[in-house]
């Protein structure tokens, strides 16, 4: 299995997830004193969701999964902001000139 590295935070949005899911579920109100509390609610359960597929039988595989749920929504992101700039009257060239600072920047090469 390839290894691509373990964010500081993947368990920390799992634990998150969970707790928001038990106040969905149940009415527990813990996540709202949680030090790890501003994660995304809808992204963090989204990644939970991800986490309990059928076929993913271990925590490995999980991190892999969510891992490739954030990759796909970095592309997306990139993609739906060239559309914009297009719709906002950029040159192509402008647009994908956007794009490339806007993905490019250190803050989120550390993907």
């Amino acid at each position: 299995m390839p290894r691509y590295g373990l964010t500081w935070d993947a368990p920390i949005v799992l634990n998150y997830a969970d707790a928001v899911w038990r106040y969905i579920v149940s009415g527990d109100t813990t996540f709202l004193s949680m030090d790890d509390r501003y994660h995304g609610v809808w992204y963090s359960l989204v990644l939970k969701g991800v986490a309990s597929l059928p076929w993913i039988e271990s925590v490995d595989v999980a991190y892999l999964w969510q891992h490739g749920v954030n990759v796909t929504m970095y592309c997306l992101g990139g993609i739906g902001f060239y559309w914009l700039l297009l719709q906002l009257g950029l040159s192509p060239l402008y647009a994908g000139l956007g794009v490339v600072l806007l993905l490019g920047h250190p803050q989120w090469v550390m993907l």
